[in-house]
Protein backbone atom coordinates (compact mmCIF):
# COMPACT_ATOMS: atom_id res chain seq x y z
CA UNK A 1 0.00 0.00 0.00
CA UNK A 2 2.25 2.25 1.12
CA UNK A 3 4.07 1.86 -2.71
CA UNK A 4 0.95 2.58 -4.33
CA UNK A 5 0.97 5.37 -1.90
CA UNK A 6 4.45 7.19 -3.30
CA UNK A 7 3.49 6.01 -6.83
CA UNK A 8 0.15 8.05 -7.01
CA UNK A 9 2.14 11.13 -5.18
CA UNK A 10 4.74 11.10 -7.92
CA UNK A 11 2.10 11.33 -10.52
CA UNK A 12 0.31 14.39 -8.85
CA UNK A 13 3.73 16.12 -8.55
CA UNK A 14 3.60 18.63 -11.05
CA UNK A 15 5.99 18.54 -14.71
CA UNK A 16 9.44 19.94 -14.21
CA UNK A 17 9.78 23.57 -15.16
CA UNK A 18 11.74 24.32 -17.94
CA UNK A 19 11.54 28.13 -20.63
CA UNK A 20 12.49 27.88 -24.23
CA UNK A 21 16.14 27.28 -25.25
CA UNK A 22 16.61 30.95 -26.15
CA UNK A 23 19.93 29.92 -28.23
CA UNK A 24 18.13 27.38 -29.92
CA UNK A 25 15.63 29.40 -30.91
CA UNK A 26 18.31 32.28 -32.46
CA UNK A 27 19.89 29.20 -34.01
CA UNK A 28 16.64 28.11 -35.99
CA UNK A 29 15.80 32.18 -36.54
CA UNK A 30 19.44 32.85 -38.22
CA UNK A 31 18.70 30.11 -40.42
CA UNK A 32 15.34 30.47 -41.53
CA UNK A 33 16.63 34.20 -42.77
CA UNK A 34 19.64 32.98 -44.47
CA UNK A 35 17.31 30.48 -46.84
CA UNK A 36 13.81 31.44 -46.78
CA UNK A 37 12.23 33.16 -50.20
CA UNK A 38 8.50 33.26 -49.67
CA UNK A 39 6.75 34.92 -46.66
CA UNK A 40 7.98 38.09 -44.50
CA UNK A 41 10.08 37.54 -41.22
CA UNK A 42 8.90 39.03 -37.93
CA UNK A 43 9.12 39.58 -34.67
CA UNK A 44 6.44 38.82 -32.16
CA UNK A 45 6.00 40.20 -28.67
CA UNK A 46 5.51 37.34 -25.80
CA UNK A 47 5.62 39.06 -22.41
CA UNK A 48 8.50 41.05 -23.24
CA UNK A 49 9.88 38.19 -25.13
CA UNK A 50 10.81 38.42 -28.95
CA UNK A 51 9.79 35.78 -30.67
CA UNK A 52 10.22 34.42 -34.48
CA UNK A 53 7.31 34.00 -36.96
CA UNK A 54 6.41 34.16 -40.95
CA UNK A 55 3.85 35.89 -42.10
CA UNK A 56 3.03 35.03 -45.53
CA UNK A 57 -0.18 36.77 -47.32
CA UNK A 58 -3.01 36.00 -49.92
CA UNK A 59 -2.88 37.22 -53.26
CA UNK A 60 -5.73 39.04 -52.63
CA UNK A 61 -5.37 42.13 -51.39
CA UNK A 62 -8.49 42.02 -48.55
CA UNK A 63 -7.27 38.97 -46.74
CA UNK A 64 -10.51 37.88 -44.50
CA UNK A 65 -8.79 34.51 -43.34
CA UNK A 66 -5.29 33.01 -41.59
CA UNK A 67 -4.31 30.00 -40.22
CA UNK A 68 -1.79 29.87 -37.26
CA UNK A 69 0.87 27.26 -37.53
CA UNK A 70 2.43 25.28 -34.92
CA UNK A 71 5.05 23.13 -35.51
CA UNK A 72 6.40 19.40 -34.10
CA UNK A 73 8.82 19.14 -31.30
CA UNK A 74 12.61 19.41 -32.49
CA UNK A 75 11.34 21.53 -35.47
CA UNK A 76 11.26 25.10 -36.78
CA UNK A 77 8.37 27.68 -38.50
CA UNK A 78 9.84 26.50 -42.05
CA UNK A 79 10.58 22.81 -41.23
CA UNK A 80 10.37 20.79 -44.47
CA UNK A 81 8.08 19.70 -46.02
CA UNK A 82 5.02 19.80 -44.09
CA UNK A 83 5.10 23.00 -42.48
CA UNK A 84 6.88 24.72 -45.51
CA UNK A 85 3.97 23.58 -47.65
CA UNK A 86 0.81 24.27 -45.47
CA UNK A 87 2.73 27.84 -45.04
CA UNK A 88 2.78 28.41 -48.77
CA UNK A 89 0.25 26.57 -50.39
CA UNK A 90 -2.60 28.11 -47.92
CA UNK A 91 -2.29 31.50 -49.44
CA UNK A 92 -3.25 30.74 -52.58
CA UNK A 93 -6.62 29.16 -51.34
CA UNK A 94 -7.32 32.40 -49.08
CA UNK A 95 -5.56 31.49 -45.91
CA UNK A 96 -2.70 33.74 -45.00
CA UNK A 97 -0.40 32.02 -42.98
CA UNK A 98 1.43 32.69 -39.44
CA UNK A 99 4.08 29.78 -38.56
CA UNK A 100 5.28 30.62 -35.11
CA UNK A 101 8.53 29.66 -33.88
CA UNK A 102 7.00 27.71 -30.59
CA UNK A 103 8.86 27.50 -27.00
CA UNK A 104 11.95 24.35 -27.65
CA UNK A 105 14.61 22.81 -25.61
CA UNK A 106 17.59 21.37 -26.23
CA UNK A 107 17.31 18.35 -28.68
CA UNK A 108 17.05 15.02 -26.94
CA UNK A 109 13.99 16.12 -24.80
CA UNK A 110 11.05 14.01 -24.21
CA UNK A 111 7.49 15.10 -25.28
CA UNK A 112 6.58 15.26 -21.72
CA UNK A 113 9.13 17.96 -21.03
CA UNK A 114 7.67 20.18 -23.57
CA UNK A 115 4.14 20.39 -21.97
CA UNK A 116 5.86 22.69 -18.74
CA UNK A 117 6.54 25.06 -22.11
CA UNK A 118 2.61 25.24 -23.12
CA UNK A 119 1.77 27.97 -20.66
CA UNK A 120 4.25 30.27 -22.53
CA UNK A 121 2.97 29.16 -26.45
CA UNK A 122 -0.52 30.76 -24.99
CA UNK A 123 1.52 33.91 -24.10
CA UNK A 124 2.90 33.43 -27.98
CA UNK A 125 -1.01 32.60 -29.51
CA UNK A 126 -1.99 35.74 -27.93
CA UNK A 127 1.03 37.69 -29.76
CA UNK A 128 0.01 36.05 -33.00
CA UNK A 129 -3.85 36.91 -32.44
CA UNK A 130 -3.13 40.49 -31.66
CA UNK A 131 -1.11 40.59 -34.85
CA UNK A 132 -3.60 39.29 -37.06
CA UNK A 133 -6.49 41.44 -35.55
CA UNK A 134 -4.36 44.91 -36.79
CA UNK A 135 -4.51 43.05 -40.08
CA UNK A 136 -8.01 43.06 -39.84
CA UNK A 137 -8.15 39.48 -39.90
CA UNK A 138 -11.61 37.91 -37.79
CA UNK A 139 -10.95 34.26 -39.31
CA UNK A 140 -8.32 32.37 -37.74
CA UNK A 141 -8.01 28.86 -37.47
CA UNK A 142 -5.08 26.66 -35.46
CA UNK A 143 -2.68 24.10 -37.60
CA UNK A 144 -0.68 21.63 -35.48
CA UNK A 145 1.42 19.09 -36.58
CA UNK A 146 2.34 16.42 -33.69
CA UNK A 147 3.51 17.77 -30.85
CA UNK A 148 2.40 21.07 -32.18
CA UNK A 149 -1.17 19.61 -32.60
CA UNK A 150 -1.75 19.08 -29.55
CA UNK A 151 -0.48 22.40 -28.53
CA UNK A 152 -3.27 23.28 -30.99
CA UNK A 153 -5.82 22.09 -29.03
CA UNK A 154 -4.78 23.25 -25.66
CA UNK A 155 -4.22 26.64 -27.28
CA UNK A 156 -8.29 26.32 -28.49
CA UNK A 157 -8.95 25.33 -24.69
CA UNK A 158 -7.37 28.19 -23.09
CA UNK A 159 -8.01 31.06 -25.49
CA UNK A 160 -12.26 30.59 -26.05
CA UNK A 161 -13.72 32.18 -28.90
CA UNK A 162 -10.45 33.35 -30.57
CA UNK A 163 -9.90 30.45 -33.36
CA UNK A 164 -12.85 29.41 -35.84
CA UNK A 165 -11.65 25.72 -36.30
CA UNK A 166 -8.42 23.39 -35.02
CA UNK A 167 -6.13 20.97 -37.70
CA UNK A 168 -4.42 18.26 -35.65
CA UNK A 169 -2.01 16.35 -38.07
CA UNK A 170 -0.60 13.25 -36.46
CA UNK A 171 -2.14 13.96 -32.86
CA UNK A 172 0.11 12.49 -30.29
CA UNK A 173 -2.15 10.63 -26.80
CA UNK A 174 -0.07 11.45 -23.99
CA UNK A 175 0.43 9.11 -20.96
CA UNK A 176 -3.07 8.92 -18.87
CA UNK A 177 -0.30 9.24 -15.63
CA UNK A 178 -0.38 13.19 -16.46
CA UNK A 179 -2.51 15.57 -15.49
CA UNK A 180 -5.76 16.15 -17.06
CA UNK A 181 -5.76 19.34 -18.77
CA UNK A 182 -2.77 18.09 -21.07
CA UNK A 183 -4.58 14.51 -21.89
CA UNK A 184 -5.28 14.82 -25.68
CA UNK A 185 -8.87 12.70 -24.65
CA UNK A 186 -9.28 15.54 -22.45
CA UNK A 187 -9.18 18.43 -24.56
CA UNK A 188 -11.01 16.86 -26.76
CA UNK A 189 -14.11 16.55 -24.97
CA UNK A 190 -13.73 20.45 -24.23
CA UNK A 191 -12.90 21.69 -27.61
CA UNK A 192 -16.35 22.79 -29.15
CA UNK A 193 -14.86 24.27 -32.70
CA UNK A 194 -14.78 22.15 -35.69
CA UNK A 195 -11.78 19.80 -35.57
CA UNK A 196 -9.99 18.09 -38.48
CA UNK A 197 -8.22 14.80 -36.99
CA UNK A 198 -5.88 13.66 -39.69
CA UNK A 199 -3.25 11.04 -39.69
CA UNK A 200 -1.48 8.64 -41.83
CA UNK A 201 -2.17 4.72 -42.43
CA UNK A 202 1.82 4.65 -41.53
CA UNK A 203 2.13 7.34 -38.91
CA UNK A 204 3.69 6.42 -35.54
CA UNK A 205 2.16 3.36 -34.11
CA UNK A 206 0.55 5.48 -30.94
CA UNK A 207 -1.20 7.75 -33.26
CA UNK A 208 -2.93 4.79 -35.29
CA UNK A 209 -3.49 2.72 -31.91
CA UNK A 210 -5.70 5.55 -30.42
CA UNK A 211 -7.23 6.85 -33.11
CA UNK A 212 -11.22 5.38 -31.80
CA UNK A 213 -9.96 6.83 -28.32
CA UNK A 214 -9.47 10.41 -29.65
CA UNK A 215 -12.85 10.13 -32.26
CA UNK A 216 -14.72 8.93 -28.65
CA UNK A 217 -13.63 11.84 -26.38
CA UNK A 218 -15.24 14.29 -29.30
CA UNK A 219 -18.48 12.15 -30.07
CA UNK A 220 -20.21 15.41 -28.39
CA UNK A 221 -18.50 17.93 -31.08
CA UNK A 222 -20.44 17.84 -34.86
CA UNK A 223 -17.81 20.09 -36.28
CA UNK A 224 -14.92 16.58 -35.24
CA UNK A 225 -14.05 14.70 -38.31
CA UNK A 226 -11.03 12.35 -38.13
CA UNK A 227 -9.65 11.34 -41.62
CA UNK A 228 -7.25 8.69 -42.00
CA UNK A 229 -4.66 9.19 -45.05
CA UNK A 230 -2.70 6.69 -46.83
CA UNK A 231 0.56 9.02 -46.98
CA UNK A 232 3.83 7.37 -45.11
CA UNK A 233 4.87 9.94 -42.98
CA UNK A 234 4.43 13.91 -42.72
CA UNK A 235 8.10 15.04 -43.78
CA UNK A 236 7.90 13.26 -47.56
CA UNK A 237 7.34 15.75 -50.28
CA UNK A 238 5.03 13.93 -51.99
CA UNK A 239 2.48 12.74 -48.80
CA UNK A 240 2.43 16.15 -47.62
CA UNK A 241 0.56 17.33 -50.67
CA UNK A 242 -2.06 14.95 -49.80
CA UNK A 243 -2.03 16.70 -46.73
CA UNK A 244 -2.21 19.92 -47.84
CA UNK A 245 -4.72 19.50 -49.73
CA UNK A 246 -6.84 17.93 -47.95
CA UNK A 247 -6.67 20.64 -44.96
CA UNK A 248 -7.88 23.80 -47.79
CA UNK A 249 -10.42 21.25 -48.60
CA UNK A 250 -12.06 20.91 -45.09
CA UNK A 251 -11.26 24.73 -44.33
CA UNK A 252 -13.54 25.77 -47.57
CA UNK A 253 -16.35 23.09 -45.98
CA UNK A 254 -16.66 25.09 -42.73
CA UNK A 255 -18.50 27.77 -44.48
CA UNK A 256 -17.16 30.91 -43.88
CA UNK A 257 -18.55 34.03 -44.94
CA UNK A 258 -17.28 35.15 -48.60
CA UNK A 259 -15.30 31.96 -48.57
CA UNK A 260 -15.25 31.00 -52.46
CA UNK A 261 -16.19 27.25 -52.48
Amino acid sequence: MRGKLLLLGALLLPLNSFATDIEREAEYARFIGKQLEFGEVIRLNAENKKFLAIYTETPQTDTLYAAILLHDKDSYPDQKALIHSLRTNLPHHQWATLSLQVPVLEKGAQTIDYLSLFPELISRLKAANEYLKNKKIENVVLIGHGLGALMALYGETQLKDQFKAVVAISLPVMDETIQSEYQTVELLKKVEVPVLDLYGGLDRPEIIITANKRRLAAKENKGYRQDRLEFEKTDSPDDEKLIVKRVYSWLRRQNYDNLEQ
